[in-house]
Formats: C-alpha cells, structure tokens, sequence
C-alpha cells in the first residue's frame, strides 16, 4: 500500500502521506506542525539566503533556464523541538528553494534552512551510495544484487519538489529521458531538520519502470 502511494506521488507530482508510523512510535517527530508557502518572508532573511546561495553555489549550481535566476520558492513551518516541552511554544522553520540548473529531462535545486536554533544553513541531503550488479554485466538486463555500501551528502536535488501538507521533500532524478531508471527519495521534515526516509531505485534501463525499494523507514513494518 504505501509502495503504490509513494509511487502516485511521483507519477502525479503531489502526494498524500500519513504521520510516519516510526515518528509516532518512537517519539522521533517534531511535534505538530503546519506548512503552507508564502508569498515572501522577512526581506533581510531572504537577502541572507540569497547570499548564503550564491556563496556556496559552486558548479552544481552553474545554469539558468531563463537567463537569470527565477525568484526562489518560500515556505514556513511550524514545529516543537523534541528538547521543548509539551505546552512550550512552536518555533517557526523557513525553508527557501533555489533554481539551480536544467537539463533536457531533469532541473536541480538547492535548499536553504532557516530555524532558530541553528540559524540560516545550506541543507544537504543523504543519499545511499549504491552496487548495483546485472546479468552479464547489461544494465538492459536484470539486476543480480543491489545493496547500500554508504551513504554520501548531495548538495543540490534533481526534480524535487516540497510537498507541504507532509512536511517532506521529493525527488525524482530520470537516469535518462525515458525515466525507465532512476532514483526517487524521500525527506521528511522533524525535530527541525529533514531526514532521508525513504528511497527507490529503478536500476534496469529495460524500457519499464519498475523501481524496487532500498531504504524505508517511513513505512509500518
């Protein structure tokens, strides 16, 4: 059930996810929150952002669809600390989308944070590092063994997307212009800061998309 939901989500670009049944039983979420976007927040924040952005923008970040870059996507939140207690206030997240760069079937982007615990930070996200082994070596045929070696820090995501009334992060990165491989992850949003929750691989580049599941620690066991 959640395998066909979390695929929907990708194949319509919006989604519906349920609290994390490992949040609710092991106290992980951050408490109640809300998302909606903004048209804006605070100038001085977004001035900050910005130039956070474009001190750490590196080659990653190198393109533009339009010239210059498009105005960035600007959401807050509302979450408790697991440090706070219960009848303590909520604390405001800002999260701050910036364009980086497309291609000819994906775009990238990066994120910017805003808390005030940790101040305004450039997010990265976790990724497993992956060795993935086909029949006779063809990656047309099927897979042999895929299994996670590590785990590596990306800095920009491809085909991504906030998904609000989740509070999670969404993407969807195409191997190649028919999306019969790819990678899809899952970052969800508590205690202040986004954790990988859920990732899939579609590792066969056999014309069918069929992605198997790597990581879950999003779904009820």
């Amino acid at each position: 059930m959640y395998q066909t939901r979390f695929a929907m989500m990708i194949l319509a670009g919006a989604a519906f996810f349920g609290p994390p049944a490992a949040a609710q039983q092991d106290g992980a979420a951050s408490g109640p929150a809300e998302a909606v976007q903004t048209p804006a927040p605070q100038d001085d924040l977004l001035r900050q952002a910005r130039d956070l952005f474009e001190a750490t923008r590196g080659e990653a970040c190198d393109g533009s669809r339009f010239g210059e870059d498009p105005r960035p996507d600007i959401y807050t939140m509302t979450f408790r600390p697991s440090y706070a207690d219960d009848d303590a206030p909520l604390e405001e997240a800002t999260l701050i989308r910036f364009f980086c760069g497309a291609g000819a079937y994906n775009e990238t982007h990066a994120y910017v944070l805003h808390t005030a615990f940790d101040g305004l930070r450039r997010l990265s996200f976790a990724e497993p590092e992956l060795q993935i082994r086909h029949e006779d070596e063809d990656t047309e045929k099927p897979v042999e063994e895929m299994r996670i070696i590590g785990f590596t820090a990306q800095p920009v995501l491809v085909n991504s997307e906030f998904v609000a009334e989740d509070h999670a992060i969404l993407s969807h990165a195409k191997w190649r212009g028919l999306g019969d491989a790819s990678s899809t992850g899952l970052w969800l949003f508590r205690d202040g800061d986004f954790s990988l929750v859920r990732y899939e691989v579609d590792p066969t580049y056999d014309g069918e998309i069929n992605p198997e599941t790597v990581l879950d620690y999003y779904s009820a066991p």
